[in-house]
């Protein structure tokens, strides 16, 4: 579960793992104007991640885009050695919205399951597509 820091926004996240390190998160987000379902494939960044496996972590952003570190117009070693022990995923929602999440695992040896069991603080912004 997550919320911004006034409150006006949750965001119920459920996942299921497909492989060792990915799978599908979905992300239920409630505010003033009601719920939106988003879903998309999550990628926990290991040290032995490939960066030929994380493209989908692209699209459908525009090439540049560049809202988060190391975030370049294609992924590269850099990006691998930031996030290991984060989990990525680009979310797909209704009428073409998009949502990007990061999430710092507690315990990387548990994956998905080392993320907090309480409510974490999140941090919502409207980034456009180019």
């Amino acid at each position: 579960m997550g919320a911004s820091d006034s409150g006006d926004v949750q965001v119920h996240f459920t996942w299921q793992q497909s492989e060792a390190a990915s799978g599908i998160l979905t992300a239920m987000v409630s505010g003033e104007k009601g719920s939106e379902t988003y879903q998309g494939k999550f990628y926990q960044i290991t040290s032995n991640s490939q960066v030929e496996t994380l493209g989908p972590l692209w699209h459908p952003w525009h090439p540049g885009w560049t809202g988060w570190s190391y975030w370049d117009s294609v992924p590269g070693d850099a990006f691998i050695t930031y996030y290991t022990g984060h989990v990525l995923t680009n979310l797909a929602g209704p009428d073409g919205k998009r949502i990007r999440c990061e999430f710092q695992l507690l315990r990387t040896d548990e994956g998905m399951r080392g993320l907090r069991r309480r409510p974490m603080p999140a941090t919502f912004r409207k980034d456009h597509q180019g």
